[in-house]
């Protein structure tokens, strides 16, 4: 099929018509058309948004593709959220090959030289204080110098003039391939892929994958197809044949370090100026008719795309640790990363603390977890901080663990001597299950289930409905 961005924006339309908008109305691209966004956002609203004139080029911009767990359930063809998370587990079980193909649509436009200029793309601009024009969309694809395998992941790509910035986290592998070119003083070719399938995305990032590489094969497994993949024009690499826009480039000296930020990062807050390595661009491919995928760093697209991957592979690694794991949810409250609730299905005291620094360990971006019984649902906060108020007492419950490495993006984050930001934090473990008798003797407070069985799906939309009714003739 060659499943891509166009593929999926077709099945959002299908499927969801209300949820797509167009924007007729020429934009700037300086705040212009995140301004579209967060105002939706203020109104609990997230659209795809889909603007077909931006000043300054001829390139369509579709945005908030992500901003909505139904539409990436849609991408798993799922519907409730812990379906969802299960679906991807079992299909990432299940990787796919990638195919080599000779021709491809990102190919339909090939400029290299002087013609290969990155003013002809969209210079978005996202919050009011970012240091310029960022790439935050795409899959930056590297390869190690010594194994050769690709490797994927979602970076921040400042834009200054023709050249990239390449901000990585520390615990990245592709960091961990950047300190190796580095090493051997070698040149670090890179490919930034613009406009997907979500699969792309979620497999480069936030599926944390164990070793280096992986993706283009977790793609296809998230498909259920092979990956399609093209030669690049100047570099030695491979991408994605049915990308939108890839540009291709070179970090000639990756010790060669240059100011990149600020920029509005996941947690809400702007994370600073940084000293990363640039690209220097040396081709640009495209489809005739490109359209450039945009997601608005610090937003909720930013958020929820980095949920799900991130769910189903914390959900296998705990599991793997403590068999008794029911499901995880990352909260949007916390940004899909810094606090991770877990449901256990509990048959001995202590599961719980257990299952808490199985989950700690899945990822040091988890900077406190939250373990309560099955009977609770770990995608209802409310739920959650229920079980935390009348099911735990602190001085038996919590666990605080200092000193250890954490998210560097984190504004909380503190160095050795706590003088200064840095990348350790002080993680929290929170145990709101009950210890086993207590659970048997003290039952939650709730209607017959017998009795609750007997109403039908049916009756009870008609009850509502008559209940509609009753109260618009009222007001009447």
């Amino acid at each position: 099929m060659g499943q891509d961005l166009r593929t999926f924006l077709s099945e959002i339309i299908k499927t969801y018509p209300t949820d797509v908008i167009s924007v007729e109305k020429e934009v700037d691209p300086k705040l212009g058309i995140t301004a579209y966004v967060e105002k939706f956002e203020n109104k609990k609203l997230n659209p795809v948004l889909f603007f077909s004139r931006v000043k300054n080029t001829k390139i369509p911009v579709v945005t908030n593709v992500h901003s909505s767990f139904e539409r990436l359930s849609l991408s798993m063809q799922s519907n409730t959220k812990p379906e969802t998370v299960l679906e991807f587990g079992r299909r990432a079980d299940h990787p796919i090959d990638p195919v080599v193909v000779k021709s491809a649509k990102v190919k339909e436009v090939v400029l290299t030289g002087d013609k290969a200029q990155v003013s002809i793309l969209p210079q978005i601009v996202h919050n009011e204080f970012d240091g310029g024009p960022y790439i935050c969309s795409a899959g930056t694809i590297l390869r190690d110098p010594e194994t050769r395998v690709h490797n994927v992941g979602i970076y921040r790509n400042q834009i200054k003039g023709n050249r990239i910035g390449l901000m990585m986290n520390p615990t990245a592998h592709g960091s961990h391939m950047m300190g190796l070119y580095k090493d051997l003083k070698k040149p670090m070719e890179v490919a930034i892929v613009v406009g997907h399938h979500p699969a792309f995305l979620l497999s480069a990032g936030g599926a944390r994958l164990p070793g280096i590489g992986g993706e283009f094969e977790l793609t296809g497994g998230l498909l259920k197809e092979p990956l399609e993949l093209v030669k690049a024009e100047t570099i030695d690499m491979l991408y994605p044949a049915n990308a939108e826009i890839v540009i291709e480039g070179v970090i000639d000296d990756v010790s060669n370090l240059e100011q990149e930020g600020n920029f509005g990062e996941y947690p809400r807050y702007y994370s600073g100026e940084k000293n990363v390595p640039f690209i220097r661009v040396t081709a640009i491919c495209m489809r005739h008719d490109a359209i450039f995928q945009d997601v608005m760093a610090a937003h909720d697209e930013h958020i929820v795309m980095g949920s799900l991957p991130r769910m189903a592979t914390y959900l296998q690694r705990v599991r793997a640790n403590a068999a008794y794991v029911n499901m995880v949810s990352l909260p949007k409250s916390a940004s899909s990363r810094a606090a991770m609730y877990i449901s256990i299905k509990k048959r001995n005291d202590g599961e719980g603390k257990q299952a808490g620094i199985a989950g700690l360990a899945a990822d040091p971006n988890v900077k406190m977890v939250v373990v309560v019984d099955d009977d609770i649902d770990v995608f209802d906060e409310e739920q959650v901080w229920w079980a935390v108020a009348f099911r735990c007492e602190m001085d038996k419950s919590l666990v605080l663990i200092p000193n250890t490495i954490g998210a560097h993006l984190n504004p909380s984050s503190y160095a050795w001597d706590r003088s200064k930001h840095g990348v350790m934090n002080t993680r929290v473990i929170i145990d709101a299950t009950w210890p086993i008798k207590s659970f048997e003797k003290v039952p939650k407070a709730s209607g017959s289930k017998e009795l609750l069985a007997h109403v039908s799906q049916e009756d009870w939309k008609k009850g509502v409905n008559q209940e509609l009714d009753s109260r618009l003739n009222y007001m009447k």
